[in-house]
């Protein structure tokens, strides 16, 4: 199944690129970076600067990314939150996501069934399907992305919730230390690692590259990325108790674009926070690491037709072919 999903992704990326690199007969440079401007040029650019040879990974996680852009899928709300000013994303151009349907676009050039689900719902829904660690039959799923994002097992099923963005976890209000509210995105994301990088002075674009050894890739001055990693710990910590008041939830799992032992350092910080948390009237979830990594939402793209005949809540909102 991954060889024919990579069979069929490398087929895309040839078929995008191709439709970027030529336009009307005449176009003028200044028109063509009009036409590519546009949300599915997003896309199509995206696919254009993927090697066919490592596509399905990164083309789906590409996709994954441009379509959390604020006001991408329906009911987010995402646009109101403030998060394009958070990575210095022009507001005008995130507009442009707001009513358009990229699904639809899409399926109508390649002429094959087009899904679209939130990258960390697809996330998850790795976790559910090919994940290694133990899962018990109900859990909350964080995923650190370029934002933090989450979804909801339930019964052993993906919960999608009315609109397919259940477990939004990002917009959550948490406590910081010293008593304050803020929101999960704040706390917890990869583009506060980025931004408190770049106020030392210190780079940052290796956070978003692919390397091939992770674990020797983040060279990140100890300081820096271990306040960030409290405050993230310090978040979800919150964030898992009210959850689980609401729900009941065996586990919370946490994966994301890291190192396994950046993973697994926020995993056990995040267990500390919570046992310091007044737990009076509540069963803690225990805290575990997800399994997949980096490659957890390109792998939730790739399993979303058998996710959503078997594993998705038959009473939940889907997604259409």
């Amino acid at each position: 199944a991954i060889k024919d999903y990579e069979s069929t992704v490398a087929t895309l990326v040839t078929t995008l690129s191709r439709r970027a690199e030529s336009g009307p007969e005449g176009e003028t440079a200044e028109r063509r970076g009009q036409r590519l401007a546009g949300p599915l040029a997003v896309a199509v650019e995206i696919a254009a600067l993927t090697p066919a040879a490592a596509g399905a990974n990164r083309f789906a996680v590409g996709v994954a990314r441009a379509a959390d852009a604020p006001s991408a899928l329906p009911g987010r709300a995402a646009g109101a939150l403030g998060l394009p000013q958070m990575i210095g994303a022009p507001q005008s151009e995130m507009d442009a996501w707001r009513n358009h349907d990229i699904q639809a676009e899409i399926a109508a050039l390649t002429q094959l069934p087009t899904y679209m689900q939130n990258d960390a719902t697809s996330a998850c829904g790795a976790e559910l399907v090919f994940g290694t660690a133990e899962k018990p039959k109900d859990f909350l799923y964080f995923y650190f992305g370029t934002f933090i994002g989450g979804g909801l097992v339930l019964n052993d099923q993906l919960f999608l919730g009315r609109s397919g963005n259940a477990a939004g976890v990002g917009s959550l209000p948490v406590q910081v230390l010293g008593g304050k509210n803020e929101r999960l995105f704040d706390a917890a994301s990869l583009s506060g690692l980025e931004a408190a990088l770049k106020a030392a002075g210190k780079p940052s674009d290796f956070l978003w590259e692919r390397p091939t050894n992770w674990e020797s890739h983040w060279n990140i001055d100890p300081q820096i990325l271990s306040d960030w990693m409290d405050r993230a710990a310090n978040g979800i910590a919150w964030a898992a108790l009210s959850a689980a008041a609401l729900l009941e939830i065996e586990a919370v799992m946490i994966d994301g674009w890291m190192p396994t032992k950046v993973r697994a350092e926020i995993t056990r910080r995040t267990q500390a926070a919570l046992l310091a948390l007044d737990l009076e009237g509540i069963d803690p979830p225990v805290i575990r690491e997800g399994s997949l990594g980096p490659d957890a939402r390109a792998l939730g793209a790739a399993a979303i037709p058998l996710s959503q005949r078997y594993l998705i809540d038959q009473n939940a909102a889907g997604r259409s072919a």
